[in-house]
């Protein structure tokens, strides 16, 4: 991907952020510009990219626009909150399920083609509520229909705009991410920009600026003296390990314990982070597994916001085959093994067909395979130090500011025109 220019200046002043709430029906600053988008807790990735967009928001704009995030699905219906649970129930079990749950959405979502026909009182109150200028759909199911109803309830004056966190078409990647009413569609990769055409996107509405992720990812990188402190007195690990980051699926998917017992052979090379999610049940069986096996190097810790830092001082992670960590990895340069134990989602095939490209795609299918995975990198530390070379090799060019300020311009330029 071409380097876009990160050193971009926003369009707007910024100034302290503050947290926007609901409004009063027919209420409106003018003097505001109103973002909605569109996101649901079917795994974990949309409502990340949805979280990061409103905080680049706050950073680069400030008050000047107001981001009001909307869990559409789950929110708008009894229906679709039942299919969010059984989504995320069945990542966590059986993963290899969501082949029958693709193909059922596939077919929901042609239906919903021209007309949203389940939640649409929801979205049109939401609409007229909050009156956006501009709706971002970081979900492939919030964007037939409801792109449309939004026209024919607020006019061509909404700017709809599409973001979609897929890396690769083909099998798993949906055809509901396009919608014929959509004014911009912003892809992660060139490659899905190629497969979002195939289903009728106009070539002219497509561009590819790379990830969605928070701002932290961006900071100023830690020195190997701050990594070496991270580790000891932040994590109490030591600082000449190799780190082994074990981290969750967006919906808590997890096999730890399974995995920490295949690690045990190299308890006296390798020491382990875990993510334990919003579980304390997952939590206290860690702990309790940590009390058993005391001379394993292990730190316990719940979902943390400062997942940009255990990137940087783990030497690997392992993770589902989901867009989030995925991409968070690629930016951080800390290479990633695919845990595909119980089977491979759909969705996940996307990110796997991308980093075959790249021949950077290790799997472990079972607990097991996860100690012979590590074995060269143990034994033979130039074999890990050639491999992580072509991982940070890999990282993309991308600009989180050019990506907010493409979603927000037409907005940017209406504002300004008001105010001449």
């Amino acid at each position: 991907m071409p380097d876009m220019g990160a050193g971009r200046k926003p369009a707007a002043p910024a100034c302290a952020a503050g947290e926007a709430g609901p409004r009063a029906e027919g209420r409106r600053d003018d003097a505001k510009i109103r973002v909605l988008v569109l996101t649901s807790s079917t795994g974990g990735g949309h409502n990340a990219r949805a979280e990061a967009f409103r905080a680049w928001v706050r950073k680069l704009y400030g008050r000047a626009v107001e981001v009001r995030i909307d869990h559409t699905l789950e929110d708008s219906s009894p229906w679709y909150a039942f299919g969010v649970n059984l989504y995320n129930t069945i990542q966590r079990r059986e993963p290899f399920f969501h082949h029958l749950y693709y193909h059922v959405g596939e077919v929901f979502g042609s239906f919903q083609r021209r007309r949203i026909r389940v939640g649409r009182r929801y979205f049109d109150r939401l609409l007229r509520d909050f009156r956006p200028d501009v709706i971002l759909s970081v979900h492939s199911i919030l964007n037939r229909g409801y792109f449309r109803h939004a026209k024919r309830v607020l006019g061509d004056r909404v700017f709809c705009v599409t973001y979609c966190g897929e890396f690769k078409g083909s099998y798993g990647f949906s055809r509901n991410w396009v919608a014929e009413e959509v004014d911009l569609f912003l892809g992660r990769t060139p490659l899905i920009l190629e497969s979002a055409q195939k289903y009728g996107l106009p070539g002219h509405k497509a561009k590819c600026l790379g990830h969605l992720l928070k701002p932290s990812f961006y900071d100023r990188r830690m020195s190997a003296t701050e990594r070496s402190a991270y580790l000891i007195e932040r994590l109490g690990l030591a600082a000449d390990r190799f780190t082994l980051l074990l981290a969750t699926g967006g919906a808590g998917a997890q096999n730890h314990a399974a995995l920490l017992d295949s690690l045990l052979k190299h308890a006296g090379r390798l020491q382990a982070i875990v993510l334990c999610g919003q579980s304390d049940e997952v939590r206290e069986d860690l702990r309790a597994w940590q009390a058993r096996h005391p001379g394993f190097g292990l730190a316990v810790l719940p979902h943390s916001d400062e997942m940009g830092r255990l990137l940087q001082v783990a030497s690997a992670v392992v993770a589902r085959p989901g867009t989030t960590t995925t991409a968070e990895a690629l930016q951080s340069g800390c290479p990633i093994i695919f845990n595909r134990i119980g089977g491979t989602m759909p969705q996940e095939y996307c990110t796997l067909r991308y980093f075959r490209i790249l021949d950077l795609a290790p799997c472990v299918f079972a607990p097991g395979e996860i100690a012979r995975r590590l074995d060269p990198w143990l034994t033979e530390p130039e074999t890990y130090e050639r491999y992580l070379a072509r991982f940070r090799a890999a990282k993309m060019a991308d600009d989180p500011e050019a990506l907010v300020a493409a979603v927000l311009e037409p907005a940017l330029r209406a504002a300004a025109t008001r105010r001449g």
